[in-house]
Formats: C-alpha cells, structure tokens, sequence
C-alpha cells in the first residue's frame, strides 16, 4: 500500500516545475499502487499534460516510491477519497457531485 503522506511530499517537490508554468497538481486518490491527481490551471486543458504526467510526475513519484505502479489524470468533478484508510468520498460521490453540477448548470 502507498504511504500517502510520501506521496504527497514528492509531489510538492514537482509542484514547482508545473507552477512555473501556470500549473498546478492536487492529490486525489490512491488506488493500490495507482497515484490519482487533478491537473489545475494551465496544465488542466494542455495538449502536452499527459506527457507531463509520464514523463514528469510519474517518473519521479516511480523513482523516489517504488510501488508506484502509474499515475492517472481525474476530472475536475471527481472528489478527493485518497485511500481507504482516508475514505472522504469516491467515484459514487464523484458521479452524484457531476450530475449536481450539471442540473446546477443546465440552461
């Protein structure tokens, strides 16, 4: 299982690079040895953010932990749950949050 609190010390270690260019990174889960993360400002719409998840992100987070198995990109509407040990919400969550979000903002 994934010590999320290493996780999120080597991400703050990368949340630099991405801020640099108007990016940012937010943990959301963890899945076994799957990394979850919401890419936020520049990075959420760029043609180049997978690259920068495998070849950045999941790159160090592999190196520095290595039961990190790959790092996945979430939507915005998917919330926070990080592990089971740390249950905050989840997909089921997520999907109802989705679905709010578009009766909110339906036209």
């Amino acid at each position: 299982m994934l010590d999320i609190e290493k996780v999120k010390e080597v991400l703050e270690e990368v949340r630099p690079n991405l801020q640099a260019d108007g990016g940012d990174i937010e943990l959301v889960g963890l899945e076994g040895g799957v990394v979850k993360v919401r890419l936020k400002g520049s990075c959420a719409g760029c043609p180049m953010s997978q690259m920068t998840l495998t070849f950045g992100v999941e790159k160090v987070l592999k190196e520095r932990i290595p039961e990190v198995e790959r790092v996945e990109a979430v939507p915005f509407w998917y919330l926070p749950f990080y592990d089971s040990n740390h249950l905050e919400g989840g997909s089921d969550a997520s999907l109802l949050f989705f679905v709010i979000f578009l009766a909110e903002n339906a036209s």
